[in-house]
C-alpha cells in the first residue's frame, strides 16, 4: 500500500510486520484491493458495496502505544474477549488453545501482569490495533497492560 500524497509505503509508516498484517486484513475484507482512506486519527476505511467499511486504526511503529496499567479509559473494552482463570490460564472467551500452549513460559509473565489489575482473573479484552489489554474494574474500563506481539496469541492464531 502506498500513500498517494507522497508515495510513502505502508511499511515505512508502520513497519513491515504491521504492514503485512494490515494488508492481509484489508484483502480479507476486499480481495480485489482498492483505495483506503486514513483520517487524522489514523482510522482506515474503504468503500465496499455502497458503504464505508472500517478497517481499523494504523499505528506508527516508531511511537508505540504504551499506557500505564490501571489507567482508566473511556468507553467499553475494545477488541477480542479472553478469560484468565485463578491458576493463570488464559484462553479465548470462546475456548480454544491456551496462551501457554502458544507462547510457552512467557504466558506466566502475561498472567502476572493481569493479576496486578485483576488478582482473581476474569475477563480481559485485547485490541490488536492499540495492543492494549483492558478489563472492567469497579465498573470502569482500565488498562491491564500493553502487549508485544510475541506475548500474545491473537497475533499468532486467527
Amino acid at each position: 500500500m502506498t500513500r498517494n500524497a507522497d508515495k510513502a509505503t505502508l511499511e515505512s509508516l508502520v513497519g513491515q510486520a504491521a504492514a503485512d498484517e494490515l494488508v492481509e486484513e484489508f484483502l480479507a475484507i476486499r480481495p480485489v484491493g482498492g483505495k483506503v482512506f486514513v483520517d487524522e486519527d489514523l482510522d482506515a476505511v474503504a468503500w465496499l458495496s455502497g458503504t464505508w467499511v472500517y478497517l481499523g486504526r494504523l499505528r506508527d511503529s516508531a511511537q508505540p502505544s504504551v499506557v500505564a496499567p490501571g489507567t482508566v479509559i473511556p468507553g467499553p473494552p475494545q477488541g477480542r474477549k479472553y478469560k484468565m482463570t485463578l491458576d493463570g490460564t488464559i484462553t479465548s472467551a470462546a475456548g480454544g488453545p491456551t496462551l501457554q500452549s502458544k507462547i510457552g513460559s512467557r504466558a506466566e509473565g502475561v498472567a502476572d501482569r493481569v493479576r496486578t489489575i485483576k488478582p482473581s482473573g476474569g475477563r480481559v479484552w485485547v485490541d490488536r490495533a492499540t495492543r492494549l489489554m483492558t478489563a472492567v474494574v469497579g465498573g470502569r474500563t482500565v488498562v491491564v497492560t500493553t502487549l508485544e506481539p510475541q506475548d500474545w496469541f491473537a497475533w499468532l492464531v486467527a
